[in-house]
């Protein structure tokens, strides 16, 4: 019995340190109030190029990446970002309620990091989970933006039951 425990603390101490290193292309997302604050006071950051998630008029997420990358995903569509667009957006963000598309949490910026920790871009949305993978060559794959598990409630149009 005391080997079966410590070969699962073993396992557990190996996944823990290890964890993160199934997807060594995989890059991560990390919360911060200076991107917040890029977006609410709609300032264009010029040296990223701009995505968003959802429809032009009810958009759920605003991506901006570095210019140096080609962004690839099916989830995100491009847009020459105006001045009047992003602060239609803002506008209409601050003033959606919260519960109108069964979604909560307010909209927080997000710092999207490259696999070694650079800044690779900007993310602006009430969701808290994004996944980004760097697979070589200045490419950077964006998926559909969701909750954590257990952080959020899904509409309808995310696939997943309310």
């Amino acid at each position: 019995m005391r080997t079966v425990l410590l070969a699962i603390l073993l396992a557990a101490v190996l996944f823990l340190f290890t964890g993160c290193a199934g997807c060594p292309e995989c890059g991560s997302i990390r919360r911060d109030n200076d991107v917040t604050t890029i977006f609410t006071s709609e300032t264009i950051v010029p040296e990223y190029q701009y995505f968003y998630n959802g429809e032009i008029l009810h958009t759920k997420a605003i991506l901006g990446v570095d210019k140096i990358y080609t962004l690839e995903g099916e989830y995100w569509t491009p847009i020459d970002l105006t001045q009047d667009q992003l602060s239609s957006w803002v506008q209409e963000i601050e003033t959606r309620p919260t519960a109108a598309d069964n979604q909560t949490g307010n909209f927080q910026g997000y710092v999207i990091l490259d696999p070694q920790g650079t800044r690779a871009g900007i993310w602006y949305s009430r969701f808290d989970w994004g996944m980004f993978k760097f697979p070589g060559g200045n490419v950077i794959q964006a998926y559909q933006p969701r909750f954590r598990p257990g952080g959020g409630r899904f509409s309808n149009h995310e696939g997943s039951p309310k």
